[in-house]
């Protein structure tokens, strides 16, 4: 994830003018509109709307070693050892997670950790150093607390960003909704059905 990654919230966008489009531009169908509101905002919900991140269980971690091209500070590179913890939660179903993962909340740390989801989990892996355990356990109680602020960032802009777009759907409808039965007057009026 780069600063310049889309955000949450420009998804959201992307979602209330898609929404507005089909509501407005008189592709939904009318009578939906009208006689079965409720239920057509609460699809729209679940069609649009991302559900928040929830960990399910964690973390885990297990070390691994790989074989790297390193510089070793003198500007001549080799091939070294490097040591990695790979860290994982477990997280609970969510249809939208690689959607959410590839975009940035309202704000983010300086140092964003690299969270996959892999088969059900966030995953991240992280470089260690020459540590003992205590120093080990920092490290990883660290990786974890930013992964956690992640998930919260992400979080909290969904959960406001979920309730802006539920207004708008219901604020889209209502005024679709008046149009399509001021529409029905019109024809009564002019002898229509």
């Amino acid at each position: 994830m780069s600063y310049d990654s889309p955000s949450i919230s420009d998804y959201y966008r992307e979602a209330t003018q898609r929404i507005e489009s089909y509501l407005l531009q008189g592709i939904a169908d009318e009578s939906r509109i009208v006689l079965d509101r409720e239920r057509l905002a609460a699809e729209l919900m679940n069609q649009y709307a991302f559900a928040p991140i929830e960990i399910a269980s964690g973390p885990q971690r297990k070390a691994f070693k790989m074989r790297e091209e390193m510089d070793d500070g003198y500007g001549r590179t080799g091939i070294g050892t490097v040591f990695y913890i790979r860290i994982t939660l477990q997280v609970k179903p969510n249809k939208n997670i690689q959607e959410i993962l590839r975009r940035i909340g309202s704000t983010y740390t300086y140092g964003p950790t690299d969270i996959r989801y892999v088969e059900g989990c966030l995953v991240t892996d992280m470089r260690a150093g020459n540590w003992d355990e205590e120093e080990t356990e920092k490290a990883v109680t660290a990786t974890v607390n930013n992964i956690q602020k992640e998930i919260n960032w992400r979080n909290d802009a969904i959960n406001q960003e979920n309730a802006k777009l539920e207004a708008r759907v219901n604020q889209v409808l209502d005024q679709r909704g008046a149009q399509i039965k001021e529409e029905a007057e019109q024809l009564k009026r002019l002898g229509g059905k």
